[in-house]
């Protein structure tokens, strides 16, 4: 890393000359000195849930506050620079060499969000998800927020990482996040053994037992020949593999060929997700490229091919869309309002322990028009204060239609440089391809098939088969061997 900006505490905001001209530090000075005794306090004791509360309740009563002075007062001058440095409070940046590369980091233990993610009822284990979009200062869009990375030698410590919602940067903040994690751990995905577990049972052992009876297009007697695209460190597939193997004799016998295709070259720790004995593994081939380009290739598909199984796991939705709006039909309470669940009125120490129960903070995706949203109406003056500084606008207040993040998948993602469907392509020299998403629903996936016909092919979305997982996964194979599978046919 070239150069990494930190914004520690929004004490910086009575320094902004935006905020001296517009005559804002005297109406938020006490407020910052009381949010910045409640941060210290939570330094010196990290674990006291009762700093935590106090935290939570300064910083958003902060961010309520100046929204409410900036509604009804618009003479005050511009607020948006004020409300930047408060969004940008516990986030900063980190750039490779080339300004481009740039991604935004949050210390989890450190904002407000992801703290206030942990205060609520029944909360999950810490993810990432809790803090789904931020603002570092100096930026005009937001960052997403895409995995954690754990440091290594401290237990429970992570930097969470942000992309560009701007697909134009996209790219140069993967480079920055995987530079960054190649410098902070040799730690894999910290999910990936339940997640190759799952692609292994559900979508591996039915194709396996179906392998015998499929001909590869252009196939031969070979061994097994697994395509990785977008594969990471390549943990994944090897894993799966490696589980499949223990559930079969003859796979036993089996070695496996894996091509492996993602936009970072290997490297310590991500060749092929190796850590013990490769005598499974006939052959490795790694090709540092941008999928939708190499897909375009058709001699390099044809002299790499043929592949029993293509694996397209978790790639397709870096390319997905965010933005901010008001959603309707999602306020936390029966009343119709989400005033009641924001964290300046119920963390208040005079609604105290009850209050607790009333925020709204669920990180389970729920359907919008064209995508999803998590339901964090607890967030919605953290979202409003966004959408106003990236708008340059501060919209009307309203306390029945929250704003709130809602993420969309992109079509694009599907389709090669030149537009050529990457499932044709891909068809021409795989048996089977198995796609898990977060963004790609059914519908999205239907479009597509009817966009560029996919003759010969059919495919099955697996569900209702006794695996649960937050993901959308599909397989497309022959129309013979997708209605061998246990699931919900598409086409």
């Amino acid at each position: 890393m070239a150069e990494s900006t930190c914004n520690r505490f929004p004490g910086g905001i009575t320094g902004s000359p935006a905020s001296r001209s517009s005559q804002w530090d005297a109406r938020l000075i006490q407020r910052l000195n009381r949010l910045k005794a409640a941060w210290l306090e939570v330094v010196h004791k990290p674990t006291s849930r009762r700093r935590q509360l106090t935290y939570c309740w300064r910083y958003f009563g902060l961010l309520h506050h100046t929204l409410g002075i900036a509604a009804r007062e618009p003479v005050r001058g511009d607020p948006l620079p004020v409300l930047h440095r408060i969004l940008a409070f516990a986030s900063f940046t980190t750039k490779a060499d080339d300004d481009d590369e740039r991604a935004a980091c949050v210390f989890s233990a450190a904002h407000p969000a992801y703290v206030l993610g942990r205060l609520a009822p029944g909360a999950p284990p810490p993810a990432p998800r809790h803090v789904p979009l931020v603002l570092p200062l100096g930026e005009t869009e937001p960052y997403y927020c895409y995995r954690q990375l754990s440091l290594s030698g401290n237990v429970g410590e992570h930097i969470l990482v942000f992309p560009s919602s701007d697909l134009r940067r996209r790219p140069g903040s993967f480079g920055a996040i995987d530079r960054l994690a190649r410098l902070l751990s040799v730690k894999p995905d910290p999910y990936w053994r339940p997640r190759s577990k799952l692609l292994a049972e559900r979508i591996l052992v039915p194709l396996y037992r179906l392998r015998g009876k499929v001909r590869t297009p252009g196939s031969r007697n070979r061994r097994l020949s697994i395509l990785d695209i977008g594969a990471g460190t390549g943990h994944l597939s090897v894993n799966a593999w490696r589980h499949l193997r223990k559930r079969f004799s003859s796979a036993k016998s089996t070695a496996v060929a894996l091509h492996f295709v993602d936009a970072s070259g290997p490297s310590l720790g991500r060749s092929f997700g190796v850590s013990q004995s490769a005598a499974d593994i006939a052959f490795v081939e790694w090709t540092s490229a941008d999928y939708r380009g190499i897909l375009d290739d058709d001699r390099w598909l044809q002299a790499k091919g043929p592949f029993d199984w293509v694996f397209i796991c978790r790639l397709l939705d870096n390319a997905s869309n965010f933005t901010i709006e008001q959603v309707p039909g999602f306020t936390g309470n029966p009343g119709g309002k989400h005033a009641s669940c924001e964290p300046h009125r119920c963390l208040a120490p005079r609604q105290r322990p009850l209050g607790i129960e009333r925020l709204a903070v669920r990180t389970v995706n729920r359907a919008v028009p064209g995508g999803t949203t998590m339901p964090q109406v607890a967030l919605a003056d953290y979202f409003r204060a966004m959408h106003a500084v990236v708008s340059g606008n501060l919209g009307p207040e309203s306390e029945r239609v929250p704003y709130l993040a809602v993420r969309r998948f992109n079509p694009a993602a599907l389709t090669t440089t030149s537009g050529r469907s990457i499932v044709a392509q891909l068809m021409t020299v795989a048996s089977a391809i198995v796609v898990e998403d977060v963004d790609l629903s059914p519908e999205h996936f239907v479009h597509h098939q009817q966009q560029f016909g996919l003759a010969g092919t059919g495919c099955v979305q697996c569900r209702q088969d006794g695996f649960a997982t937050r993901l959308y996964q599909y397989v497309v194979a022959a129309p013979d061997v997708v209605e061998s599978l246990q699931g919900d046919r598409l086409w």
